[in-house]
Formats: structure tokens, sequence, C-alpha cells
């Protein structure tokens, strides 16, 4: 396993995680997806996109891209729901897609509101 996907896989580990403590039903597609996880939140489901970032600006603040490299534009409301981000300090958010449209790259500070707090 090459060093990219063991830091994806911890991100999806985390994202699993966080979701069952809330007592979701967590779900992972079968076939090749734009989104990693299917989450039941009381009878809604919504697709999850995981990622992982340990890139940081000049001022040492997270970024994150939202490009693959199969798929170099972002993510769509069609193809996903919310990203689940996962970085290397530990901090996660989850992020409705309506917040990153038309956007391949973000800092991770101007959505602290997306942040998730310690459960």
């Amino acid at each position: 396993m090459n060093i990219a996907s063991f830091k994806g896989m911890r991100s999806f580990a985390s994202a699993i995680s966080y979701y069952s403590e809330l007592n979701f039903t967590v779900s992972i597609p079968l076939d090749e997806s734009r989104y990693d996880l299917v989450v039941d939140k009381g009878g809604n489901l919504y697709k999850v996109q995981t990622k992982y970032t340990s890139k940081r600006d000049r001022l040492n603040q997270s970024i994150l891209d939202l490009r693959t490299d199969s798929h170099r534009k972002g993510y769509t409301t069609k193809e996903v729901d919310f990203v689940y981000v996962l970085t290397d300090a530990r901090e996660s958010y989850e992020i409705p897609i309506g917040k990153l449209q038309g956007k391949t790259t973000i800092r991770l500070k101007f959505f602290e509101d997306y942040r998730i707090v310690a459960l």
C-alpha cells in the first residue's frame, strides 16, 4: 500500500467511526463511484466523500485539494452530499457539498463552522 492510499484509508476509517458513534448506519458502495460512503441519518441517505490532507499554505493553514487523478474537477451536488475531511493534525470536518460547488481547492480555516468537535 502506498502512503497516499494509507492516508486516504485513515480518513475513510475516521469517517466510519464518526458516523457510527452517532448511531448512523454506514454503507460502503461495491462499485467505483465519486463517493466513499452512504450514511443513513434518520432514514435520509447521504453520499459522503472522504478526504485526507496534510497540505499547508505559507501561513501553515490546512489546504484541501478536491480533485483526484481521474477527475480534475471538484464535486457536484449530483455526485456527493458531504465531504468528510481529516487533517494531519487530526482535525475533522463535515462540509456540505453545496458550500464547495465550483471549487477545486479550499482553505479549511474558512470552514470552521463545519469542524467536528470531539465526541
